[in-house]
Order: structure tokens, then C-alpha cells, then sequence
């Protein structure tokens, strides 16, 4: 039961944080990921950077292969 509570109430604020947070792209011109390193900090935004360029190296690499075939 406690894991349930602590479950939905990590995914509530996480997504309050992370929707008041893309909010402030459009309002400031600039993108999420440029933005995060005023309010996470230089080592906090490091996460979100490594697993954007994960994704974008996965993305090339699935595209390449799909490409080969």
C-alpha cells in the first residue's frame, strides 16, 4: 500500500516539476535541455544530457540499420 502511495505521488510531482519546467520554453525562447542548466546546476543537468544523446545515437543506429536493409 505505501509503495502505491509513494509511487503515484513521485509520478504527480514529477509531472507538475517537468510541466511547469517545459512551460518556460516557449516563454523564454530557449529549449528544455539549454534551460535545465540554469536551474539543475552544471552536474544536475548532466543526467538529461547523457540520456538525450543515448537516445540520438539509438535513433541514428535504428535508422542506419533500417536503411542497410
Amino acid at each position: 500500500m505505501w509503495a502505491a502511495i509513494a509511487i503515484l505521488l513521485g509520478i504527480i510531482i514529477g509531472t507538475l516539476f517537468m510541466a511547469f519546467h517545459s512551460a518556460q520554453g516557449p516563454k523564454l525562447g530557449l529549449p528544455q535541455m539549454i534551460q535545465s542548466r540554469a536551474q539543475f546546476g552544471y552536474y544536475g543537468s548532466l543526467l538529461p544530457v547523457i540520456v538525450a544523446v543515448l537516445l540520438f545515437i539509438g535513433f541514428n543506429v535504428f535508422n542506419t540499420i533500417l536503411a542497410a536493409r
